[in-house]
């Protein structure tokens, strides 16, 4: 989420930073909660309880240590909910506008409301609802559970497709033109770092897709493990073809890719001067 958000750090390197210790952080609050639901029921037996709705995880371990630990950890649980969905809102929202502002998008997609000095990224505000709207209520009309289908599967879906887009933000460092890297390229932001984030990535991805079928609840030998990874791979290609449309179609939107970023202090503030 840091990084959709550049363009209003006054500091970029601040951006790296707050990445980073996001990452540290929620890495280490899933280990610890991954180590405290092992002891409470087990190594062998915590993948089993976490698949039952009835088993309680994580909650149980909270109730050891009185039963209003596990209320508060229902109402946090919530409060996160609201919140992430509130964070890839945004998120989405900003790279349709970014999109629609470059030309990839249509163009009325890069509206903006709000303020003077503030705007908001009405068109891709809008945009990310109408998309929500229909796959949740496409869900609603097959009669899925809320947690048990639309939560899991929808969460999956954007864990992987995120990990695909780091996996692939990595191969795109590696093959970054001189121009973009900068007269001061370092080894270790261009080469080194992205070759391990390819390489852990993937690692991550195939345990990822080898072990989605618990999480989905589905029985062994089915072929529903593999539909969210044909949809990733569908969206993908279709992205693709996309981008050689524009390439043969329109090569200045698509040389333009990337750069549509406009420079600072390029518009000044409103000023009122009354003498």
């Amino acid at each position: 989420a840091p990084g959709s958000f550049v363009e209003e750090a006054v500091d970029r390197g601040s951006v790296g930073r707050a990445t980073i210790g996001g990452v540290l952080v929620l890495g280490g609050v899933y280990a610890v909660a991954a180590w405290a639901m092992g002891v409470a029921v087990g190594p062998e037996s915590v993948a089993g309880v976490a698949a039952d709705p009835a088993g309680g995880l994580p909650f149980a371990v909270l109730e050891r240590l009185g039963v209003w630990w596990g209320v508060v950890g229902g109402l946090v649980l919530i409060a996160a909910v609201i919140t992430s969905m509130l964070a890839f809102h945004a998120v989405v929202a900003r790279y349709v506008f970014a999109m629609a502002r470059e030309k990839v998008l249509p163009s009325g997609l890069a509206q903006a409301g709000g303020g003077v000095r503030v705007r908001a990224p009405r068109g891709g505000s809008l945009a990310q609802t109408g998309v929500a709207v229909l796959v949740v209520g496409a869900f609603a009309v097959g009669g899925a559970d809320p947690v048990a289908t639309v939560f899991t599967w929808l969460s999956t879906l954007g864990a992987m497709g995120l990990l695909c887009l780091l996996v692939a933000a990595s191969v795109a460092a590696l093959r970054a033109p001189a121009s973009v890297r900068g007269p001061r390229a370092g080894v270790w932001r261009w080469r080194l770092a992205p070759v391990l984030g390819v390489l852990g990535g993937l690692v991550v991805l195939a345990v990822m897709v080898g072990n989605v079928g618990s999480l989905l609840g589905a029985v062994p030998g089915s072929w529903y493990p593999f539909l969210l990874p044909l949809i990733l791979a569908t969206t993908a290609v279709v992205g693709g073809m996309w981008a050689v449309i524009l390439r043969r179609s329109r090569p200045e939107v698509y040389a333009g890719i990337g750069r549509g970023t406009p420079k600072t202090h390029a518009v000044p503030d409103p000023m009122d001067i009354s003498i």
